[in-house]
This record gives C-alpha cells, sequence and structure tokens, in this order.
C-alpha cells in the first residue's frame, strides 16, 4: 500500500482509507482521525497537521499504534506515515 490519495480534510473521514495522505486543516478546532478498523497488512495512511493550535489525533479503532491506543500530532506542520504490520505489531508509527 502505497499513498496514491492525497486529501484535504477538517473532521474525521471515519474511517481514513488506506494509501491516503490527509492534510488535516485544524484552523476551525481539533478533531479526530480514525483508522480503518480491519486493516490489511501493509496499509499505510499519512496525516499531517496545518492550522491554529488545535491538535490532530490518530485513533487506532481498536488495533494499536506503537503499543497505545492513539497518537496525538501537537505541532503545525507534524506528520506521520504509519503502516500496519501484523496482528502482533498491529499499526506502527514510520515516520
Amino acid at each position: 500500500g502505497a499513498i496514491s490519495t492525497y486529501s484535504v480534510i477538517t473532521a474525521d473521514p471515519s474511517p481514513a482509507v488506506n494509501g491516503t495522505s490527509y492534510l488535516c486543516n485544524t484552523a476551525a478546532g481539533a478533531f479526530n482521525v480514525t483508522l480503518p478498523a480491519a486493516p490489511s497488512v501493509g496499509d499505510q495512511v499519512e496525516i499531517t497537521r496545518s492550522g491554529a493550535t488545535h491538535a490532530v489525533t490518530v485513533l487506532g479503532n481498536g488495533k494499536t499504534i506503537n503499543g497505545a491506543a492513539s497518537l496525538a500530532i501537537n505541532a503545525d506542520g507534524g506528520s506521520s506515515r504509519i503502516r500496519y504490520w501484523d496482528a502482533t505489531y498491529q499499526w506502527v508509527e514510520m515516520s
């Protein structure tokens, strides 16, 4: 799963779609990005925060991200590419 789709969002896509890079415009406020509940090995999603002082929280949707239920992107311009490894490692932050 390479990144092949690019989308600017202002709310949770619920859930995020494999292979999509999301530019999260947080000018109006913080919001969540929920990862897919049934990912396949190799699926990946990229999330970049843009705007004001509001955070984006990435939710694992029943899976872990680096061993935790969620991942906060607090810095303006902060970005993370997240890949699903397998049932053991689940979602892993790649950058």
